[in-house]
């Protein structure tokens, strides 16, 4: 198919999208098709509302895929034009105050040079999560999808997920809350809509570096404002000590679990789940190693660059091959991961042992908090991970 960017950016999306048109929408940024077509005389709404689908700008609010368009009178939904900014209903239908439920969630966080971004970006990920929420299979009246302005609820069954822009537009939120009896349930459901979230930012800020973090259970449970969120850092430095707490800031210092925070308090879930630092240096991503680079590359005063880690590693023997490197540390880290001994855990000790924490900061914001065991080539007995896979995906990723 060829279009003319000319017809498709001013004729159609920017008459579409004009002041003058605005005020014949719904609050809810919902229309009917036969409106589309007053607006753009020409081609029929058949035509035009799946190549405004396949652009992510919209998506019909029936959920019967075979629907078609006919009569005209078919009601199509834009996220990006919903003006409904009130949202005390839906907290009250997400809120559940009963004892046997269970809360967690997680942050997505972009870096704060782009991190406005995400307010454009957001209106995307609302309808993923619709055309999410038409594949959801037969059963369709247990699944429920409401969208508001830069937030949107998600009900499968007693399983409830809001998908945020926090206060600031500086991450998303993804929040969860369910029956402690289907803890499982709630874990794979995070994963799920996680998913969809990483999957657009990917598409359209390619390359974006995203951090992930743990939302505090305790908090997502008493209130609906900013809740803390763990940065990766405070997971890795608990599990690096061997804790399987962290402590939630505050003059309570209230202790949380790490396995709350992950899986939702399900042993089962957790047992499975093996720590981010215990990986094999291999498993790092191109991402990760190009971060490390960036801060370890760099001639340092005192010596504590490249030169002293590839000593620290063993690597003294092979310092004029790897000084030759574009990358003197990457090109440390590729020949270091030949050691079946070759951890994360080794490396944040021996940067460690440099005095390099900004090193030890630029690893613990790239290693992905846990991963799912049978995503591993194999684990060793000492806990270690050896792993052939140099381009680790976020996909085999349990909590990134």
């Amino acid at each position: 198919m060829v279009l003319s960017p000319s017809w498709l950016c001013s004729r159609l999306i920017g008459s579409l999208f004009s002041y003058d048109h605005l005020r014949l929408y719904e609050p809810n940024g919902r229309f009917c098709s036969d409106i589309l077509h007053k607006l753009h005389p020409g081609p029929k709404p058949d035509a035009l509302v799946p190549l405004l689908e396949a652009l992510e700008l919209c998506t019909r609010c029936k959920e019967d895929a075979k629907d078609e368009i006919e009569d005209a009178k078919v009601e199509i939904e834009f996220p990006c034009l919903c003006t409904i900014s009130d949202v005390s209903d839906m907290y009250t239908m997400f809120k559940q105050n009963r004892s046997d439920y269970v809360h967690g969630g997680v942050r997505i966080v972009a870096p704060r040079s782009l991190a406005n971004q995400l307010i454009h970006v957001f209106p995307k990920v609302q309808v993923r999560l619709r055309q999410h929420r038409r594949l959801a299979g037969a059963d369709r009246d247990a699944v429920s999808l409401y969208s508001f302005q830069h937030c949107s609820l998600y009900i499968q069954g007693n399983l409830r997920v809001l998908v945020m822009m926090t206060a600031d537009n500086q991450a998303i939120d993804v929040r969860l809350c369910g029956p402690c009896s289907e803890r499982l349930a709630l874990y794979y459901f995070k994963e799920e809509v996680s998913d969809i979230v990483y999957s657009v930012l990917n598409d359209c800020c390619p390359g974006l570096r995203l951090e992930h973090h743990l939302l505090s259970c305790v908090e997502l449970k008493s209130t609906f404002g900013m809740v803390h969120a763990y940065c990766p850092k405070d997971i890795h430095e608990a599990q690096m000590c061997s804790s399987l707490t962290v402590l939630l800031p505050g003059k309570d210092r209230i202790s949380e679990t790490i396995c709350d925070l992950v899986a939702f308090g399900s042993t089962e879930i957790f047992s499975k789940l093996v720590s981010g630092t215990k990986l094999h240096i291999s498993c790092l991503t191109l991402e990760a190693r190009r971060c490390l680079s960036q801060v370890v590359d760099p001639p340092d005063a005192t010596g504590r660059d490249w030169c002293l880690l590839a000593v620290s590693l063993g690597l003294a023997v092979e310092l004029p091959k790897l000084e030759e490197a574009e990358s003197p540390t990457d090109a440390c880290i590729r020949l270091w991961s030949r050691n079946r001994d070759a951890t994360a855990s080794v490396l944040i000790e021996k940067l460690r042992g440099l005095g390099r924490q900004d090193a030890v900061d630029a690893v613990f914001s790239c290693l992905p908090l846990f991963v799912r065991s049978f995503d591993i080539n194999c684990i060793e007995p000492d806990g270690g991970v050896v792993s052939d896979n140099s381009d680790f995906t976020p996909s085999s990723v349990a909590s990134r």
